[in-house]
């Protein structure tokens, strides 16, 4: 069954809050860089990046092995289809736990830090995602309104 993007969202800053300590006031400002984050990497979205190569419940490409994950296909890197949605969310967590990522740690939990500087942390590491489509993407979400344009795709499988 399928579900918006959004709704994976809202369980991912769920486990920010219980595992980083992200204040509940933060839900807004790191959605919207989450969904920035997402549109960029195209993981775990119906038929991105090509139908076949989804890779399941993995929003942001994480090649972290996790609970019997495999390889997904068309990737240069080791990205990982996760067998379900909780794998998912653990797995990224997981990843985003580790040293190399305290950075976007920081930017994730601290109090007034604005949604670009968190996607300017994730750029700045070495996850591989460019800073260039986060950007065009947060404008989208902040300046144009369009949050349900990206939130609202569902998300695979279906």
């Amino acid at each position: 069954m399928s579900e918006p993007r959004e709704d994976l969202l809202h369980d991912l800053n769920t486990q920010f809050i219980v595992k980083f300590g992200m204040p509940e006031s933060r839900r807004a400002t790191v959605g919207k860089a989450t969904l920035s984050w997402w549109q960029s990497e195209g993981g775990a979205t119906r038929c991105e990046p090509e139908c076949g190569e989804e890779t399941d419940f993995n929003p942001f490409n994480s090649t972290l092995v996790f609970n019997g994950s495999h390889v997904a296909p068309g990737h240069d890197v080791p990205v990982q289809v996760y067998r379900s949605r909780s794998d998912g969310i653990a797995a990224t967590v997981a990843t985003l736990s580790a040293s190399r990522y305290a950075a976007i740690r920081h930017a994730i939990v601290t109090p007034r830090v604005h949604a670009l500087t968190i996607c300017k942390a994730i750029a700045a590491s070495d996850w591989g995602t460019s800073l260039h489509p986060m950007v065009d993407v947060l404008a989208d979400i902040t300046k144009r309104g369009l949050w349900h344009e990206y939130a609202d795709i569902p998300v695979y499988p279906s």
